[in-house]
């Protein structure tokens, strides 16, 4: 569950993939927004980001939850977008369920679902404060989609993943992306309840970029 935390990280990345040194390649009206970008540090828009993701519970429904406190930074080099650098920082007790307190709730009787997958013996957010994901390579599919590799940090685990991009839009100052990937949890330790909880994370973001104004 946690690795769609990590997912997160990867599809920011695809950006700089999409959004560089194809820009030429691109359609008229992307390809127009794309050449306007400025180098400079950017930032995702919490207000207009999300990170969910999906695991089979019981091989009847995909259980679905989100973290809310994520922060992408990037490093944007419009001359040469290879030389780009991203960074995405997931804080793990940020996970939400929609599952309040006093529900009776027989997993945790005494806490609400958000604390205690944020707890020990899921995310162990007190032991592993961050979740965090680092581009390392990026390819680039067509004309709007591609691939972000990354590395994901999760319990203290670092493992490759593979982020599935598409690039939404761009302008001078901003830009938009979708993403997607699956990860299997136990990679990271986290094995508790497979099969009855699937191994297999589905990650989905949603990301706008902004360029931080520099005083």
């Amino acid at each position: 569950m946690q690795n769609s935390s990590t997912i997160f990280g990867a599809g920011i990345l695809a950006l700089v993939l999409l959004f560089g040194g194809n820009a030429v390649a691109l359609d008229t009206a992307v390809a127009g927004a794309v050449a306007g970008a400025v180098s400079g540090s950017y930032r995702n828009d919490r207000t207009h980001s999300s990170l969910v993701w999906k695991v089979m519970h019981k091989g009847l429904s995909k259980y679905t939850a989100r973290f809310v406190d994520f922060e992408a930074t990037l490093e944007f080099d419009a001359d040469d977008p290879t030389k780009s650098q991203l960074r995405v920082v997931v804080d793990p007790a940020s996970v939400r369920t929609d599952y309040p307190s006093g529900q009776n709730y027989k997993f945790a009787k005494d806490e609400d679902f958000d604390a205690a997958l944020a707890g020990k013996n899921w995310f162990n957010s007190a032991d592993f404060a961050e979740i965090t994901f680092t581009a390392t390579q990026i390819e680039r599919l067509d004309q709007t989609s591609g691939h972000v590799r990354g590395d994901l940090k999760f319990l203290g685990v670092s493992k490759p993943v593979v982020l599935n991009v598409t690039l939404n839009g761009a302008k001078a100052k901003a830009l938009g992306f979708s993403g997607h990937t699956t990860i299997k949890r136990s990679d990271f330790g986290l094995s508790r309840y497979v099969p009855m909880i699937a191994d297999e994370v589905e990650i989905a973001l949603e990301v706008e970029f902004y360029l931080v104004d520099q005083e």
